[in-house]
This record gives structure tokens, C-alpha cells and sequence, in this order.
């Protein structure tokens, strides 16, 4: 009877241990650690309860004396996943002690099993283990006693395993130690009790840490919406100008943001900007930057204005991070482009006519960290079949399987061998070729990735019939 409850408590809890493992694999954002600690003590208490049973010892193809060195060398690798357990539930623990405890028992784990494996006889290490065990249990029982969680249900049951498993392991010690005058074990009985505690501690924390990660998720997919509604759904239609644009999040919001800034049927203005970092951060700021940008349609035809002012809007209300943009001028009428930059990559000037491509330089710092910082405003020849593309550092700083940078040169070189297709092919082909580049078939990039494309047509369109 023994022996059949010995490997019915063997068989569930290396089952449980198996399927915690599988389960801190799959959800690691929210188990992680402790699922995974939890996991590994269970199952190899359970397979060791499965190897010491004799009945059993045919199945494992294992001499006695093999199965001896087994499952000492078990006993002596369970402390280290039970403390690391501890200290991810209760924290490192007063001093770092419950740290400083798993990293010494994983030292003695290895320490042990080299000198029974030198000895020539298992559980030869068995007094200095009892000792570290004792040591043990002294030092995580008071943490456990003496910490209260907002969970009374959790607190109840890691105080009842706890203290149950202390009590049976200095029991079975001071019984190893010849200090008592009987021979029971309560060794198993005092396992079992701990393992169903922290079962109990850790279905909740898994479940309660399920429901808080689909309130995050739910949150996400709630900005990730309003970030794609304050994005223009589509370019605005400028006489004699074909824009198009391309538009890659690295997560589920981005720091990246365009915008338009019509003027009527042949003005328009367009920024591009960075915030740094990503995430939820910088879509925030991202969203700022619309706002600020919104407003400045007043004087959307003089582009270091427009920047000067959002600069003047946008200091001061976010530490620590700052945008770069590019901000340009256009008007089908004139055949020029205005433009300034702060910080930010220069936009670069197909000329349809010679292929020359010129970088737009004009500009002066970053927004949102120097309140009295200036930008002028430079202007360029913009001829019919001339294009100005406007990006993010995410389309040069795209990275390949080694880690070097498409970079600039790599990005002129495509630029004058696609200039005679239109924006849109012209983009595609682009968003390609950065894919085969970084290896990145589908999905984001590393980085948010934005490119605009604005051309002024060579001729007038033909009437339509």
C-alpha cells in the first residue's frame, strides 16, 4: 500500500511539474520565473519518489546502486528551484538571504554530487546537505511567517506548506541525526502538503496575472485603435502631386507619426516626425505631436515656424524624451519645396530630369527639449517629375542578419535604380527590399518604419472622357 501511494503522489506530481513547465514556456510573459521554478521542483520530487520505488526499478533499466546515486543527486539539485521559487513569490527576502541561499545551494548541489560521485557511494554527502536543509528552513520560515499578502487564501496556504514542510524536514534530520529515538519519515507527507500550497499560490497568481495581461492587451488593442484613427486614412488630393505612404509599427503603437496639413487644392503641408522609444510612451507623445502640428495651420506655408512653434508647445511635457521631424511645404503653383528639419534624417530630392538625389539639410534641433531653439526654413527647386521622399531613421537603421545598417548609401542606390516607377511601386518595391534585407518576411520591423513619397507629375493629366 506504501509502495502504490508512493507512485500514485510520484506519478501526479512529476505530471503537474511536466505540465507547469510546458505552461511557463507557452505564457512566459505571465508566469515567467515563478511557474518555471514551481514546475521544476514538482517534477523532480515526483520523478524522484518514482525512481525509489522498487517495484518500479525494472521500468528505469537501472542497477540499485544507480538508482541510489540517482536519487540522492535529486535531494540534493530540490532546494535550488524551492528557494528560487521563494524568492519570486516573496521577493530576494531580508538581506537578499533567500538569493544568497538558492546561488549557495546550487554550489553545494554540484559540490555534493562530485563528492559522492569521488567517493564511490551514494548519499556519502547526505550530513552536510541535512545541515544546509536545517539552515534552510531556519531562515525561510520567519519570511514566510512574518509576510502577510493582500490574499488571505494565499497567505493561509503558503503559511500551512511552509510550515508543514519545516516541520518534517527538521523532524527527518534531527531522525538522521540520531537525536530522536524512532525512525519515522514524514518526509512525503511533508512534500506533499508543501507542493499542494504552492499549487494553490501559483494557480492563483497564474490566473489573476492572465486576467491583468488581457486588461493590458485589451488596453493595447484600445490605443492601437485610437493611434490608427488620428492617422490620416488616406493622402489628401493636391493638384499635380502624387503622394503615397507606407506605414510599419514595430509594436502595437508606435512613436512614428505623419500627418497633412492641406491648405486648399494645391497647398500642403506634411510632417513626419520620431518620438524615442516605443510603445504606449511614445504613441502618447506621437499624439501630442499631431495635436501640436494641427494647429498650425496659420502659417503651414513657412515650415520652420511650423516647428518653432510646436517646439514652443511640446517643452517641457515629457522628460527624458524628445522628436525629431521633418516638416515641408508644398505648392503645386510654385516650383519649389520648403522645408525644415529638427534633428531628423534629411529628406532626399529625386531629380526626375537628371537623377541626381540631394539631401534637404536645412533645419536646427530636436523638439521638446530647448524651448529657444530656432529652425530655419530652406527651398529647393521642385521641377515637374521631381520626387521628395521623407522617412524615419527605421528605414536606414533596418539591420540584416549580421547586424549592418541598410544605411544611406543603400538607400540612394535603391532610390536611382527604381526612379522611374511611380510612388506607390516605388514604395512597395522598397518595403520588399527592406524585408529581404533584414530577413523580416512579415510582422514589424526592429524599429517604427514610415516613408512618404510626394512627386510632382511631369505633364497634366489626360481630360477623362
Amino acid at each position: 500500500m506504501l509502495d502504490f501511494a508512493t507512485i500514485a503522489l510520484g506519478f501526479v506530481l512529476a505530471t503537474v511539474g511536466i505540465t507547469a513547465i510546458v505552461l511557463a514556456a507557452a505564457y512566459w510573459r505571465a508566469a515567467g520565473w515563478a511557474l518555471l521554478s514551481f514546475g521544476l521542483l514538482t517534477a523532480l520530487y515526483g520523478i524522484r519518489l518514482l525512481i525509489g520505488v522498487e517495484a518500479l526499478a525494472p521500468l528505469f533499466g537501472l542497477s540499485p546502486r544507480a538508482i541510489s546515486f540517482t536519487t540522492a543527486f535529486l535531494l540534493y539539485a530540490l532546494p535550488v528551484p524551492g528557494l528560487l521559487y521563494a524568492e519570486q513569490i516573496r521577493g530576494r527576502g531580508w538581506r537578499s538571504s533567500l538569493r544568497r541561499l538558492w546561488q549557495i545551494g546550487l554550489v553545494l548541489a554540484a559540490v555534493f554530487v562530485a563528492y559522492d560521485a569521488g567517493a564511490g557511494r551514494p548519499w556519502a554527502s547526505l550530513p552536510a546537505y541535512r545541515s544546509y536543509i536545517i539552515v534552510v528552513m531556519v531562515v525561510l520560515l520567519p519570511h514566510v511567517m512574518l509576510w502577510r499578502h493582500r490574499d488571505p487564501v494565499e497567505s493561509l496556504a503558503r503559511t500551512i506548506g511552509t510550515t508543514t514542510l519545516a516541520v518534517a524536514v527538521i523532524h527527518d534530520n534531527l531522525v538522521g541525526f540520531r537525536l530522536l529515538p524512532w525512525r519515522i519519515s514524514f518526509e512525503v507527507f511533508g512534500i506533499g502538503v508543501f507542493i499542494l500550497s504552492l499549487g494553490i499560490v501559483t494557480a492563483r497568481r497564474f490566473f489573476a496575472d492572465q486576467r491583468e495581461l488581457a486588461v493590458v492587451e485589451g488596453e493595447m488593442a484600445m490605443a492601437r485603435a485610437i493611434q490608427s484613427a488620428i492617422l490620416p486614412h488616406a493622402p489628401p488630393a493636391v493638384r499635380d502631386l502624387v503622394i503615397d505612404v507606407r506605414y510599419v509599427p514595430a509594436r502595437s503603437v508606435a512613436g512614428d507619426i505623419y500627418d497633412f496639413l492641406p491648405l486648399d487644392d494645391h497647398r500642403l503641408a506634411l510632417l513626419v516626425a520620431d518620438v524615442t522609444g516605443h510603445s504606449v510612451p511614445a504613441a502618447l507623445i506621437a499624439s501630442m505631436v499631431k495635436v501640436a502640428f494641427s494647429s498650425q495651420l496659420p502659417h503651414a506655408d513657412a515650415p520652420g515656424r511650423v516647428l518653432a512653434e510646436m517646439n514652443r508647445v511640446l517643452c517641457g511635457h515629457f522628460e527624458g524624451r524628445f522628436v525629431t521631424a521633418a516638416c515641408v511645404f508644398l505648392d503645386a503653383d510654385r516650383p519649389v519645396v520648403r522645408y525644415s528639419l529638427a534633428g531628423h534624417p534629411p529628406p532626399l530630392l529625386l531629380k526626375g530630369s537628371t537623377g541626381e538625389i540631394i539631401e534637404l539639410r536645412e533645419g536646427g534641433l530636436v523638439l521638446g527639449l530647448f524651448p529657444d531653439a530656432t529652425y530655419p526654413t530652406g527651398e529647393i527647386t521642385f521641377d515637374r517629375g521631381d520626387r521628395v521622399l521623407l522617412y524615419t531613421d527605421g528605414v536606414t537603421e533596418a539591420r540584416d542578419g549580421s547586424g549592418a545598417w541598410f544605411g544611406d548609401h543603400e538607400l540612394r542606390t535603391f532610390i536611382a535604380s527604381h526612379r522611374d516607377r511611380s510612388p506607390g511601386e516605388f514604395l512597395d518595391a522598397l518595403m520588399a527590399h527592406l524585408r529581404r534585407w533584414s530577413g523580416r518576411s512579415s510582422g514589424p520591423f526592429e524599429d517604427d518604419l514610415t516613408i512618404v513619397a510626394v512627386e510632382r507629375r511631369s505633364a497634366d493629366p489626360a481630360p477623362m472622357r
